[in-house]
């Protein structure tokens, strides 16, 4: 009994050796790459969720640590609605990628600037409803009219039928860049 006991310990002790090498292996190649911990692994709530950190916080490319714009399916660029309706619910979730990949973005606005001064603002969109939509006649540009609550700080806000302009490019449609009219 006392031989299995020391067997046991024994064992134990090889296996708290071979852990502390295998976290500090793990720890060497974080600090070596420079490699943010939350695309390692994401705790939420003492629960290992999943590989992929929220939606809020960022994304990153295996290869380059860069920010990388979400795919969307395309079924969400094929009319005005659905892509406005799309933008708003990843507003709501402050899904910075995603607003970035709906939106009409001019070249010198990077993702990783976006990221930043939309994660610096601190209004919160709280609730929705689209109202209708006009297609402009030239078929590549409408506005679509949206009801929505939103709160900046501890103030909360009201805006009825404030229209958003969306562009077609290539096809798909977009929200425009600065889409209030």
């Amino acid at each position: 009994m006392m031989q299995g006991f020391k067997l046991t310990m024994s064992a134990i002790k090889m296996i708290n050796k071979y852990l502390l090498s295998v976290i500090l292996i793990l720890i060497s190649i974080i600090v070596f790459f420079n490699v943010p911990f939350n695309i390692l692994k994401h705790v939420d709530n003492n629960n290992i969720t999943d590989n992929k950190p929220p939606l809020n916080e960022p994304h990153y490319d295996n290869m380059n640590l860069k920010l990388v714009v979400p795919t969307v399916p395309s079924e969400v660029f094929m009319s005005p609605e659905s892509v406005m309706k799309s933008y708003l619910e990843a507003e709501k979730k402050r899904d910075w990628l995603m607003t970035y990949a709906l939106l009409q973005v001019p070249q010198d606005i990077s993702i990783e600037q976006y990221c930043k001064e939309m994660n610096e603002y601190n209004g919160q969109l709280l609730d929705y409803k689209i109202e209708g939509v006009k297609i402009i006649e030239s078929k590549d540009m409408a506005v679509v009219y949206v009801t929505y609550n939103y709160t900046v700080g501890d103030k909360k806000f009201l805006e009825i039928k404030e229209p958003f302009s969306c562009i077609k490019i290539d096809g798909l449609w977009k929200v425009r860049w600065l889409p209030r009219q």
